[in-house]
């Protein structure tokens, strides 16, 4: 009997508890009904000339901070231009800055550059309006310092790449070195730009060596690889069509007779077994083999083995050669350019 006296009083204690808990978290937020004034004037706290702020909504705190985060992202976005090209597969692999700060947050402005050094500053729910807000801040000197040091750092990388380019044992390598040093060129033009927005009256960080040095020898060292076509028998032209377009993008000339690369491929189509005759279907399977007659070696052969229908023959095999198009033109392109940027 006592010990159910017991468990009674503890649950009618734990109930107290609960209530009182609850009824000071309801206090807490009725009596927040006034905005803090960072929401209206971020700058009173954060001067201008020193820090980008942003101040975001949301109907919860991590999309107020993201809208924050974005709001800043936004006046870089739209000033730097970000180049995207086919060197961006050699870019190596490197460790971008991350702060020993938790509230430090690093968001992505485009396709390879990062803008880094965000922190979240301040936060407020209203009980007025139910809305959470965030305050973002980007300090300007501090964030400079930062992407300077990259900046530096990619001058060294570029100047190293494009010597050992001139010192390469084949023109496969030089073209892969090459591209290196142009996708790293690339990439720091773009950093440049973000620190000439963080500090518009300093000096341009000197280049060891120049886009114009760079893209010349890039474009010789391209035009010293060749590409050859060796389609099955039975291939559908136009998939001859899809590749020229491919090493089109890349910049190879295409030559008769031996090559430094040759496309070997095929694509089969077989009716597919229908239980309705309103549509109509095709098992079909495309097969490229890249033969590397530079190293003496071939990349993984290619294969895409798919079902199309259509409400016709015709509309079938229209879909299935847009899809060959995008296949060989995309995810072909890129395997056979992450191919050439391991040697």
């Amino acid at each position: 009997m006592k010990l159910i006296k017991a468990y009674v009083l503890i649950s009618l204690i734990s109930l107290v508890l609960i209530q009182c808990s609850s009824a000071e978290k309801t206090r807490n937020i009725a009596a927040d009904d006034k905005n803090p004034s960072w929401i209206d004037t971020p700058h009173d706290m954060y001067p201008q000339e020193q820090y980008f702020t942003g101040v975001g909504t949301g109907d919860s705190r991590d999309a107020a901070e993201n809208n924050a985060i974005g709001s800043i992202a936004k006046i870089f976005q739209s000033q730097v231009r970000v180049s995207q090209s086919l060197q961006e597969a050699f870019l190596e692999t490197e460790n971008s800055f991350k702060s020993e700060s938790q509230m430090n947050r690093n968001t992505r402005i485009g396709s390879n550059l990062e803008l880094k050094n965000v922190k979240v500053q301040q936060s407020h729910f209203s009980s007025k309006d139910g809305l959470y807000y965030v305050l973002a801040t980007l300090d300007r000197l501090e964030t400079a310092g930062l992407y300077k040091d990259d900046i530096s750092k990619n001058n060294a990388s570029i100047s190293e790449t494009y010597l050992d380019a001139q010192n390469a044992p084949d023109k496969n390598k030089k073209y892969v070195l090459l591209s290196r040093a142009k996708a790293k060129y690339d990439q720091n033009q773009g950093l440049k730009e973000i620190y000439k927005i963080l500090m518009p009256t300093k000096a341009e960080i000197p280049e060891a060596v120049t886009g114009d040095e760079i893209n010349k020898e890039l474009n010789e060292a391209t035009e010293q690889i060749s590409a050859g076509l060796q389609p099955d028998a039975n291939c559908p032209p136009a998939v001859s069509d899809y590749i020229k377009e491919l090493i089109g993008k890349i910049g190879f000339p295409m030559k008769e007779g031996r090559t430094d690369f040759i496309f070997k491929y095929n694509l089969t189509l077989n009716p597919a077994e229908m239980n309705r005759s309103d549509m109509t279907g095709f098992n079909w399977k495309l097969t490229v083999e890249i033969i590397d007659n530079i190293s003496g070696s071939s990349m993984n052969a290619f294969n895409v083995d798919k079902r199309t229908l259509g409400i016709s023959e015709e509309q079938a095999k229209l879909k299935i050669m847009k899809s060959v198009q995008e296949e060989i033109t995309g995810s072909l392109y890129k395997k056979f350019i992450e191919y050439m940027a391991q040697k």
